[in-house]
């Protein structure tokens, strides 16, 4: 409601952006709610709801913005879902929004893969590419900032390719990670 009242598109903008980090934990705890499971959550389906509300919100008639997914059949617990959600959240927006301002049409990939008990995400553009003056730390944008926070907390490290594109991945253990959900199996 803020959002549609507000003046500036900035305002307007940022309060989009907590809109869509918001109904991305909704979405997790919906699905908690109908896992067998409380603690894990089953992430390529959940990612893949996340990332078609974003491509149905983002969609306009005279943008074709496709999204394809290349994901591995993985449950993470929800201390690492959250965070790895939000990531890829903010950076299939930072497409959205940026990549392809040129043209109207792009390919964005999410492509979640696990191997020997480490997850490799990456987001991938087919667009104008991100200016070698952005950066996960200094002078960065807000979205930028919030995704290097949010690897640190999963012990990754995001990397940035700028080649026929913009390539942004990081990778990190499966791991059972103190918190909310491990005091769940001591009930």
């Amino acid at each position: 409601m803020e959002s549609n009242q507000a003046e500036l598109p900035t305002t307007r903008k940022a309060l989009q952006h907590s809109q869509m980090r918001i109904q991305s934990m909704a979405m997790v705890h919906d699905m908690l709610y109908q896992s067998d499971e409380f603690i894990k959550l089953p992430f390529n389906i959940y990612i893949a709801k996340i990332v078609n509300y974003l491509e149905k919100l983002y969609q306009h008639e005279e943008k074709k913005i496709k999204i394809n997914f290349d994901t591995d059949k993985l449950e993470l617990n929800i201390n690492q879902a959250i965070p790895c959600a939000l990531i890829i959240n903010e950076l299939v927006i930072n497409a959205f929004e940026h990549a392809f301002t040129d043209r109207n049409k792009g390919l964005i990939l999410v492509s979640i893969k696990i191997k020997n008990g480490f997850v490799t995400v990456a987001v991938i553009d087919d667009g104008k590419g991100m200016p070698e003056d952005l950066t996960f730390e200094g002078n960065s944008t807000l979205g930028l900032m919030l995704v290097n926070t949010l690897t640190k907390q999963l012990n990754a490290t995001p990397t940035i390719k700028r080649e026929k594109g913009t390539r942004i991945d990081f990778n990190f253990a499966v791991k059972e990670r103190k918190g909310s959900s491990s005091s769940l199996l001591a009930v």
